[in-house]
């Protein structure tokens, strides 16, 4: 699932058991948020930028992301990738 270099951290199951989030270094130095399809085997990344995740876990509608990213801010993640900063 994860190939070349890197790191991979802060694994998360769907309620539904079919998709596995998770945060990752993959090409570069920031950590972005990825969904493997076990259905299809295809890897989907839903993140990049700064905003690095370091917990994440999925709404129950499997349509949105909790996050905590580095330094402790909350934030709401949708699967498109649209980040909304829980307070600001």
């Amino acid at each position: 699932m994860l190939h070349g270099e890197g790191f991979l951290d802060t694994l998360a199951w769907s309620p539904d058991g079919r998709f596995l989030a998770y945060v990752a270094a993959t090409d570069g130095p920031s950590a972005d948020i990825y969904v493997y399809d076990t259905q299809t085997s295809e890897v989907r990344r839903i993140t990049d930028g700064p905003n690095q995740p370091e917990l994440l876990g999925w709404s129950p509608e499997l349509n949105r992301f909790q996050v905590i990213t580095e330094g402790g801010r909350e934030a709401t993640v949708s699967t498109q990738g649209a980040i909304t900063f829980i307070g600001d």
